[in-house]
């Protein structure tokens, strides 16, 4: 359910524009107004109830950027350790400041260019890799599927380190390698067939 059309919101609203419309949608779909029809307004409701709290906003919009990928409550700590560590760098404020200086209708055009691009689709691995320990070197094998390969379906994967968790996004199924001090991760991928066979990418 996409709590942001029910309340005809985008996603960067602000907590007061979340509250004023859902107290003028509540008033417009009252199930007195409506023939004692409350689907709607449960809906409103329901939307409210999530999007005016900023934990369960946190966990929503990481919904619904990953869809059907069910989170632990320790993975989404991760992900709001990370998130939390972005947006108070510098590179993140001075980027925020260059995205507000570009004009709203460039903004527009350029979602609507890549709004229904089909490679959006984020899909998350199964397990957070966890080399916070690493001392030797280590190989990772990974099984996508066929489909994952030929649509260049775009995956991320989740580094724990020392320094915090690490986001690795990609598109391009090559050997991935990652150096520490004194050692190598090598992650490599295998195509999954319907018979659950496992076939090297060359």
């Amino acid at each position: 359910m996409d709590y942001y059309r029910i309340l005809s919101l985008n996603e960067n609203c602000t907590k007061g524009e979340i509250k004023k419309q859902y107290h003028s949608l509540s008033k417009k779909y009252h199930p007195d107004k409506n023939n004692g029809n409350d689907l709607r307004f449960k809906e409103i409701n329901e939307a409210y109830e999530t999007l005016s709290d900023t934990e369960k906003k946190k966990k929503y919009d990481i919904q619904m950027i990953f869809k059907n990928i069910e989170f632990t409550n320790d993975e989404f700590q991760l992900l709001f350790s990370y998130y939390e560590s972005f947006i108070q760098s510098k590179e993140y404020r001075l980027m925020k400041l260059l995205y507000n200086s570009i004009p709203p209708q460039v903004k527009s055009a350029v979602w609507k260019k890549f709004k229904h691009n089909k490679l959006k689709q984020m899909v998350l691995a199964n397990k957070v890799i966890n080399i916070e320990y690493l001392n030797e070197d280590i190989t990772i094998n990974l099984g996508i599927l066929k489909e994952d390969k030929e649509l260049k379906r775009p995956k991320l994967l989740l580094l724990q380190t020392k320094y915090g968790t690490i986001p690795l996004c990609f598109r391009e199924y090559e050997d991935i390698l990652i150096y520490n001090i004194n050692c190598t991760l090598t992650i490599k991928f295998f195509i999954r067939n319907k018979y659950n066979v496992y076939k090297r990418i060359n």
